[in-house]
């Protein structure tokens, strides 16, 4: 099913939250990725594990059909070691901000 909506991502997600991003009236989701475990016995042990494609994702709804895959939005586009994400209005300005 999420390869039908558009959501189906290999990378390794670990929180993920929906929220009208555009205002449109469809919920629109974000995920927050991980790069791989880099641990002593993980192969990628000394490899350069922040990289673009482990950045999280912002996915837009298309009037509730299909997502699709948004890479330019407001705010840092960097891969990192997310865990947790929250949706709220924070600052009063009437859209929605993301607490990560």
């Amino acid at each position: 099913m999420a390869a039908k909506y558009g959501i189906d991502n290999s990378e390794r997600t670990r929180h993920a939250t929906f929220f009208d991003y555009d205002k449109d009236g469809f919920l629109d989701l974000f995920i927050l990725n991980q790069p791989p475990n880099p641990r002593s016995y993980s192969e990628y042990t000394g490899t350069a594990l922040l990289k673009p494609k482990y950045a999280s994702v912002l996915y837009r709804n298309i009037a509730g059909k299909k997502f699709i895959r948004t890479t330019k939005y407001p705010g840092p586009h960097k891969a990192g070691f997310p865990n947790a994400v929250s949706a709220s209005d924070l600052n009063n300005d009437g859209w929605t901000n993301l607490y990560v």
